[in-house]
């Protein structure tokens, strides 16, 4: 797992004196961090949407685009997922789609309801 952080590190030129301080905040950040040396393949569902964040996460990108980042997840990993947007939304644009209103109420500062490609409300 930290591999994919480490790479998603140089995809996104963060500085090389800064990419071991970057890694460790964002495993912090997700609660992954006792998970890091796990291959990708053997992590749980929510640890792989978690892992999915903490990617977009990396470099500071003043944007993030989600989409649907807690698709199939159980009640407790979308509450995971739901208090790391909280804390980033603050200090970043998101742009998330999902099909849950619930879900928009709780972390939207705007929402906008698409039906057939067409914005209704």
């Amino acid at each position: 797992m930290r591999e994919h952080l480490l790479l998603v590190c140089e995809l996104k030129e963060v500085e090389k004196s800064k990419v071991e301080k970057e890694v460790d905040s964002i495993l912090e950040l997700t609660i992954l961090g006792r998970h890091q040396h796990k291959l990708s393949k053997d992590l749980s569902g929510g640890m792989k949407r978690k892992l999915s964040l903490a990617m977009s996460f990396i470099g500071k990108s003043n944007v993030i685009i989600l989409d649907e980042p807690t698709s199939g997840l159980d009640v407790d990993s979308r509450r995971q997922v739901w208090d790391l947007i909280r804390q980033v939304k603050n200090t970043r644009s998101i742009i998330m789609s999902t099909q849950h209103i619930e879900e928009a109420d709780e972390l939207a500062t705007q929402v906008c309801i698409l039906s057939h490609g067409q914005i209704v409300v």
